[in-house]
C-alpha cells in the first residue's frame, strides 16, 4: 500500500527492471504522478528525430528547387556546347536528364 507521505515526497511507486537483447539491464521507474520517466525521454527523442527528418527533407527539396531554377546556367557551365546548330538545346536537355535521374533516385 502506498502511503500519502510517499506521494507527497514524489518517490517512485514502482520500479521494474528489464533486460534487452545485449544483456543490459534497464530500470523503468514510474513517478508518483503515474507517468513513466523513461517514456518522456523516448518521446523527446522521437520529437528530435522527427524535426531532424523534416529539416533534411526541406533541405533536399530546396536543393532540387535550386537545380531546377538554375538548370539553364548549369547546362552552359557543365555540359560542353554542341557543334550542331540545329541541336541548340541539347545541353539543357542533358541538364534536365540529370535532374530527372536525381529525382527518381
Amino acid at each position: 500500500m502506498v502511503t500519502s507521505s510517499a506521494i507527497n515526497r514524489k518517490e517512485p511507486l514502482l520500479s521494474k527492471s528489464t533486460t534487452d537483447n545485449i544483456g543490459n539491464t534497464k530500470i523503468a521507474t514510474t513517478s508518483s504522478e503515474g507517468t513513466n520517466c523513461q517514456d518522456t525521454s523516448i518521446m523527446a527523442n522521437g520529437l528530435m528525430q522527427t524535426v531532424a527528418g523534416v529539416m533534411g527533407n526541406v533541405l533536399e527539396w530546396y536543393d532540387f528547387a535550386l537545380f531546377g531554377f538554375f538548370s539553364d546556367i548549369i547546362a552552359q557551365v557543365f555540359f560542353p556546347p554542341s557543334d550542331n546548330a540545329a541541336d541548340d538545346h541539347s545541353n539543357l536537355i542533358r541538364s534536365f536528364a540529370v535532374y530527372g535521374g536525381a529525382f527518381l533516385m
